[in-house]
């Protein structure tokens, strides 16, 4: 019989596993980061869920592949405590609501055109579709 050389399905399987989250983390770490970013040009202090979507939909539409692997060079292993959250009272949080931002900044003004295009936009590789499906799931959630 003939081998394939990849060493058999377990590898290959680990090897998919591995390149999958090599995509996706950068994706994940910039929407975050836009989030935060986001909030903070609609002069906000607390990230909301829907920052959050706001940020997913621009980056999954556009920064899927731009890097492969975590953007940040630190070890994020040890990092696994909450110090320095801080946790908001629920009034606090009504006073700081989300409000989409309605500036002239051309990347937040990208991020809102993003928003309106989700549901249209045709994703062009398997991780894309992947990702769309997984913003409907959680909102399905919701």
């Amino acid at each position: 019989m003939m081998q394939s050389g990849l060493g058999g399905d377990d590898v290959l399987e680990d090897r998919t596993e591995s390149a999958m989250l090599g995509i996706l983390i950068p994706v994940l770490e910039k929407t975050v980061i836009l989030a935060a970013k986001y909030v903070k040009a609609c002069g906000r202090e607390c990230i909301t869920e829907k920052d959050f979507e706001y940020a997913l939909k621009y980056c999954v539409m556009y920064t899927v592949g731009e890097d492969i692997g975590s953007i940040f060079p630190e070890d994020w292993d040890d990092d696994d405590d909450d110090t320095g959250m801080i946790e908001m009272s629920e009034e606090e949080r009504e006073e700081d609501a989300f409000t989409e931002y309605d500036g002239r900044d051309e990347t937040f003004r990208a991020v809102n055109e993003a928003v309106k295009n989700f549901d249209e936009w045709q994703p062009s590789n398997p991780v894309e579709i992947m990702l769309k499906n997984a913003v409907y799931s959680k909102l399905d959630e919701q």
